[in-house]
This record gives structure tokens, sequence and C-alpha cells, in this order.
């Protein structure tokens, strides 16, 4: 009950777009920094005794430029998948939402090319491929070697990829947390001829 509560204060004051008259479209698109500093100030006022906290991440991707500006609250970062196999990591900082009052989110914009992914994903990676090497300790990074190769093949295969070394990780039956990965593909996806792929994981 209490982390359903929590989802409905943070779906209520979740915003991006704001009303401007001055405009002339009437509004404004809020920027991912912006945003998220507004809702930890909305989730702080919420609180009644005890803390209750979430990560986030928080993205704006102008379709016309395709330059992705990005911000983050405790979250994962994010990794941008080139085609040539290489990949980045976005790493603004950004504390826990609903701890600290007058938090600062930082902010880093980078513009996709041709063939390029992005992908986000939460802290539930950490667990989900253990380490064979040290199996004591819980929480690791061997994730990001399955993930640097979802650049190969089309986007639905990259998930399919993901999702099989899922299925075969030890312990896939009993996740230790949930588990969320959202690939945003920019280029021609031979497998249904789309420019714009989006293709969510959901398990828990």
């Amino acid at each position: 009950v209490p982390a359903a509560l929590l989802t409905m204060i943070i779906k209520q004051c979740f915003c991006m777009k704001e009303s401007d008259e001055k405009l002339e479209k009437g509004y404004r698109i809020i920027p991912p920094a912006e945003a998220l500093s507004y809702l930890n100030e909305s989730m702080i006022s919420f609180q009644s005794g005890k803390v209750r906290f979430a990560t986030a991440a928080c993205c704006l991707l102008n379709t016309k430029t395709n330059e992705l500006t990005f911000a983050r609250a405790g979250h994962p970062y994010p990794f941008i998948l080139k085609s040539d196999g290489t990949s980045k990591q976005l790493s603004p900082e950004g504390p826990l939402l609903g701890v600290f009052p007058d938090a600062v989110f930082e902010t880093e914009t980078c513009t996709l090319e041709y063939g390029d992914r992005f992908l986000l994903y939460t802290d539930g990676f950490e667990m989900s491929f253990p380490d064979d090497a040290n199996p004591g300790q819980v929480a690791n990074t061997a994730y990001e070697d399955i993930f640097k190769k979802m650049s190969d093949g089309s986007v639905n295969q990259a998930m399919v990829y993901l999702n099989k070394q899922l299925d075969q990780a030890s312990g896939s039956l009993h996740q230790k947390d949930d588990l969320t990965a959202i690939l945003l593909g920019y280029g021609l996806d031979e497998t249904n001829k789309q420019h714009h792929q989006f293709q969510p994981r959901l398990s828990a």
C-alpha cells in the first residue's frame, strides 16, 4: 500500500508540460532537470514522518534534431549504444527523489546519430546476472557486457537477446528485484521497416 500511494503521488506531481499564454503554442516543455526538481519538492511536501523515496530517469528527445536531454535522480546511468559496437554512459548527477530539499539535478545533452540506441534500465539488473568470479557479491556489473552487445541486429532482436540472457541466468525464476528495460533506436529497423523503435521489456 505505501508503494502504491507513492506511485500515485509521483504520477500526480510529475509534469513536463506547462501552460504559458505568452508563447505561440500556449505551453512550454519543462526541461528534465526542472521537472525532477519540482517532483522532488512535491514528494517531500507529502512526507508524513517516514521518508519515502524513489529513483527516476527523465529525458526529452527532440525528434527534429535528435537532441536528447537527460537528467536522473539516483537512477542507473543509461547507455548510448553505437552501431560500431562502442558505448558510453550518460552520467549527470542527481540524488534520490523525496529525500533532500532543494536538491540540484544535473543535465546532460547529446545528439543521437543514425544507428544509435538509447537504453534505460532499473537497478534490478545489478543482481540479475550472478558473478561467478565473485559468488559472494550480490550487486555487480555483469549486466553491462550484455547491454553492450545489444547494438547488434534489430531493436527487436536486441530485446529478444536480453530476454534470453535473463532466462538463462542462475536464479532467473526468482529475481531478487523487479526489472525494466526500455530500448530506443534511431535508424531503420530491418524487422518491421520503421525509423523509430520503442520496445519495452517488463518483468516483475
